[in-house]
This record gives structure tokens, sequence and C-alpha cells, in this order.
């Protein structure tokens, strides 16, 4: 898909780095950009940068480390904005230190929202998506661009409505 004209597009981590420039690029491509983060300070920045544009943008604080505020938030958004056509799993934390020297709870932490946050918000939007031709969940965990990803989720086909396996690298 490479037409965003009038998509809800949601983006998550969308307050900085690569997440803030999807956003601007996307609405700059006519999408309305539904803009998911934790810092609300940055997720208004962004909104402003992207209305003082001109491009439609709706902006909502999310710790997407936390099942219950993911389902409340996509509550939020599908009365506000209806299905959602494209969800990009952007959000993603690291903390730089090896594992042995990493707390529980760091480590609980970054699988809470690099690994379990994908599996909620697809289980959140994915219902409003099946049966459309033009939606797309993409989730780009961290760990996905390195060679030994090996991928054992099934994934889903939202055309056929069909479950497909995705291949183990």
């Amino acid at each position: 898909m490479t037409d965003f004209r009038e998509k809800n597009v949601l983006i998550t981590g969308a307050g900085s780095g690569i997440g803030r420039l999807l956003a601007e690029k996307i609405a700059a491509a006519g999408a309305r950009a539904i803009l998911w983060d934790i810092d609300e300070a940055a997720l208004a920045d962004v909104g402003r940068a992207i209305e003082g544009r001109g491009h439609k943008v709706s902006s909502y604080r999310c710790d997407v480390s936390d099942a219950d505020e993911i389902k409340a938030g996509a509550r939020r958004v599908l009365d506000d904005w209806g299905p959602v056509d494209i969800l990009i799993n952007n959000a993603g934390i690291v903390t730089g230190k090896p594992i042995l020297e990493s707390e529980d709870a760091e480590i609980r932490r970054t699988f809470d929202i690099n690994t379990l946050a994908h599996f909620w918000t697809v289980r959140a939007f994915l219902p409003g998506m099946l049966g459309s031709a033009t939606t797309a969940p993409a989730s780009s965990p961290p760990w996905a661009s390195t060679k030994r990803c090996a991928w054992s989720s099934p994934a889903l086909d939202t055309r056929s409505r069909r479950r497909s396996s995705v291949p183990s690298t």
C-alpha cells in the first residue's frame, strides 16, 4: 500500500525518532495520523508540527507496556476515528546493558514493550481490519532485522481471512 490518503494510520512510539519521522511523512502523504506515545510533551510537539503543516493528526498518551492501557486507548481511537487502516508498531526500548547486568524489571519492561505490545495492539485493531483490502498491521520489533530471527508466531492474511504460517529461518 502506497496510497495513504484518507487512511487512519496509528503509529506507536510516535513522539520521537523513527516514529516521529513516520508520523510526519505519512501525514504529509494524506493520512489521518493517529499517534501514540508515553511522552505527552513529545506527542504535543509532534501534533503541533503536523497540524502546522495543515495535516490531520490526533494524539493519545498510551503506555504500550500496559495491556489495559492499550485496550482503553484502542477504544478511544475506534470511537474517535473508526477502524484503523494501518497499524505501525514502532514503540521500542533497549537498556543497552548485558543480560547479566539487567534487572528483572528491565527485562520484563523490554518484553512488554518490544514483544507483548505488538500482540495487544494487533489484537485490538485487527478485527476492524479483517475483510478490508486496504489494511495492514506492521510490527517491526528491534530484533526483526537480525539474521537469526526465528519467526514462529502465526501471521494473518487479512485479505482472505486465512491463517498462514511465517516460515522459520
